[in-house]
């Protein structure tokens, strides 16, 4: 991410976008019709990108705009990447946002050091998914190896059989 794309970000979003909480979570999010703006977003930050469908009361059509969100931990990094950047009135939103977050307990968690099956998560056994639904998500790669060995024998023996 150069320079022109963290300021860019930081005027779409202090414009168009929204710190807000989600139940018990943060996040940051962007509305727009045209996809390109929340594409841009979702490839500078991650999240999530969906389209969505409304009735135009005065127009009587159907409308389709494109959101971009990121929630938790991501919306946090987002939030104070972004802060010096934004607006006073965006800062104090993203203060209250991150006080409150910040005492709830079990919302911003350090990260596992062992797999549940005992085996330590370092750089050389961390498999990190870095697009679909589960991007940023971290698995054990001995762990991913045994249930690629274990599913490859129960095709195996469906065949036989």
């Amino acid at each position: 991410m150069n320079v022109n794309d963290l300021h860019w970000s930081a005027g779409f979003i202090d414009g168009e976008g929204c710190f807000c909480r989600c139940g018990r979570t943060i996040s940051t999010s962007a509305t727009q019709v045209d996809r390109w703006h929340v594409d841009k977003l979702y490839n500078l930050f991650g999240g999530n990108v969906g389209v969505f469908y409304r009735k135009e009361i005065k127009a009587n059509v159907e409308g389709k705009y494109h959101r971009w969100a990121a929630y938790g931990p991501r919306a946090a990094g987002i939030m104070m990447t972004l802060y010096p950047l934004l607006s006073p009135r965006r800062q104090d939103k993203i203060m209250d946002l991150l006080t409150i977050w910040l005492q709830q307990p079990g919302h911003h968690k350090p990260y596992k050091t062992h797999c549940k099956h005992g085996h330590e998560l370092n750089a050389s056994n961390l498999y990190i998914r870095k697009s679909g639904k589960q991007q940023g998500k971290r698995f054990c790669k001995p762990c991913m190896l045994i249930a690629q060995i274990k599913c490859r024998a129960r095709k195996m023996e469906l065949i036989s059989n």
